[in-house]
């Protein structure tokens, strides 16, 4: 009974560390495997010994016949105790070999049942959240009035209620070309240049703090068309100096030089998506040409 005794012990130490972790399937068809191939070489070794038993009986008989029989047959009674505790014992392993291989399988499968439930709950919830974040996006993209009609939300930024006032804003030359193209002193003029274009940076970026570019004047306190024709005002200066810094200064690396570098806004994305190449000026390209003819 020492080997029950050794396989309950070794079985409860190994699945007291394992039964929480996802190998645990794969152990016990591992497990199960080692024990298969074990028990094939017991059954051989049980073999042997059934072959001995009946060739020391037919030895016995002839012992029997020339010695005491009492001495024979006590071996012979020990031998045959000692058999049947092996088939018990080949019963107890077989048994617990069966029982293995089920509770593996079962865990496997169940495992698998609740992977499946597990992935289809994660996707209803993700198909629900889509639909939750489209309503909640038209929502935004809806001009929404407050209570006392004086504010109006556009995608998701509220600001004061336009009362039919239109856009101010002109698409023109901001006169770049005449302070950096053809100047005595250039280096100056790009070290000015470079300060505005910094500065007109800084000035955009305000948006995405819910300011009015230009100004200290919170969304609240102007209209969208307000915050609109500031931002195209400050993206119009920005795209010109790049347009103008490009055809006069050779190789330059102007946004690295002043350390400013405009990568668009989170309120542009959101509402016009404006570029700076729109804002690019044909009389900035007029004078250079003029200029290297």
């Amino acid at each position: 009974m020492s080997y029950i005794s050794l396989i309950s012990a070794v079985l409860s130490i190994v699945i007291e560390k394992i039964i929480k972790t996802e190998t645990f399937s794969l152990f016990i068809i591992l497990l199960a495997i080692i024990i298969n191939i074990w028990k094939l070489f017991t059954d051989n070794k049980h073999k042997n010994e059934k072959l001995n038993f009946f060739e020391t009986e037919s030895e016995k008989t002839k012992y029997k016949q020339s010695e005491n029989s009492t001495n024979e047959d006590i071996d012979y009674n020990n031998k045959k105790y000692k058999f049947k505790d092996n088939i018990v014992i080949l019963l107890l392993i077989s048994t617990i070999i069966v029982l293995i291989n089920i509770s593996g399988w079962l865990y496997f499968i169940n495992k698998k049942n609740n992977g499946n439930l597990t992935k289809k709950e994660n996707t209803s919830k993700d198909n629900a959240t889509i639909i939750e974040d489209k309503n909640k996006s038209n929502e935004k993209t809806k001009n929404i009035s407050s209570n006392n009609g004086n504010y109006e939300v556009i995608t998701g930024y509220e600001y004061k209620k336009n009362n039919g006032k239109t856009s101010t804003f002109s698409k023109r030359s901001l006169g770049y070309e005449q302070t950096l193209i053809g100047v005595e002193n250039q280096y100056q003029a790009y070290i000015d240049i470079k300060a505005e274009y910094c500065e007109a940076i800084k000035e955009i970026e305000k948006v995405d703090k819910r300011i009015v570019p230009g100004t200290n004047k919170p969304f609240i306190q102007a209209t969208y068309i307000e915050v609109d024709d500031a931002y195209k005002e400050y993206l119009q200066k920005i795209a010109q100096i790049r347009q103008v810094v490009i055809l006069a200064i050779a190789d330059e690396d102007m946004e690295n030089e002043a350390g400013c570098h405009y990568k668009g806004t989170y309120w542009n994305n959101a509402n016009s998506q404006y570029k700076a190449k729109q804002f690019y000026s044909n009389e900035v390209d007029n004078y250079y040409n003029n200029y290297t003819n």
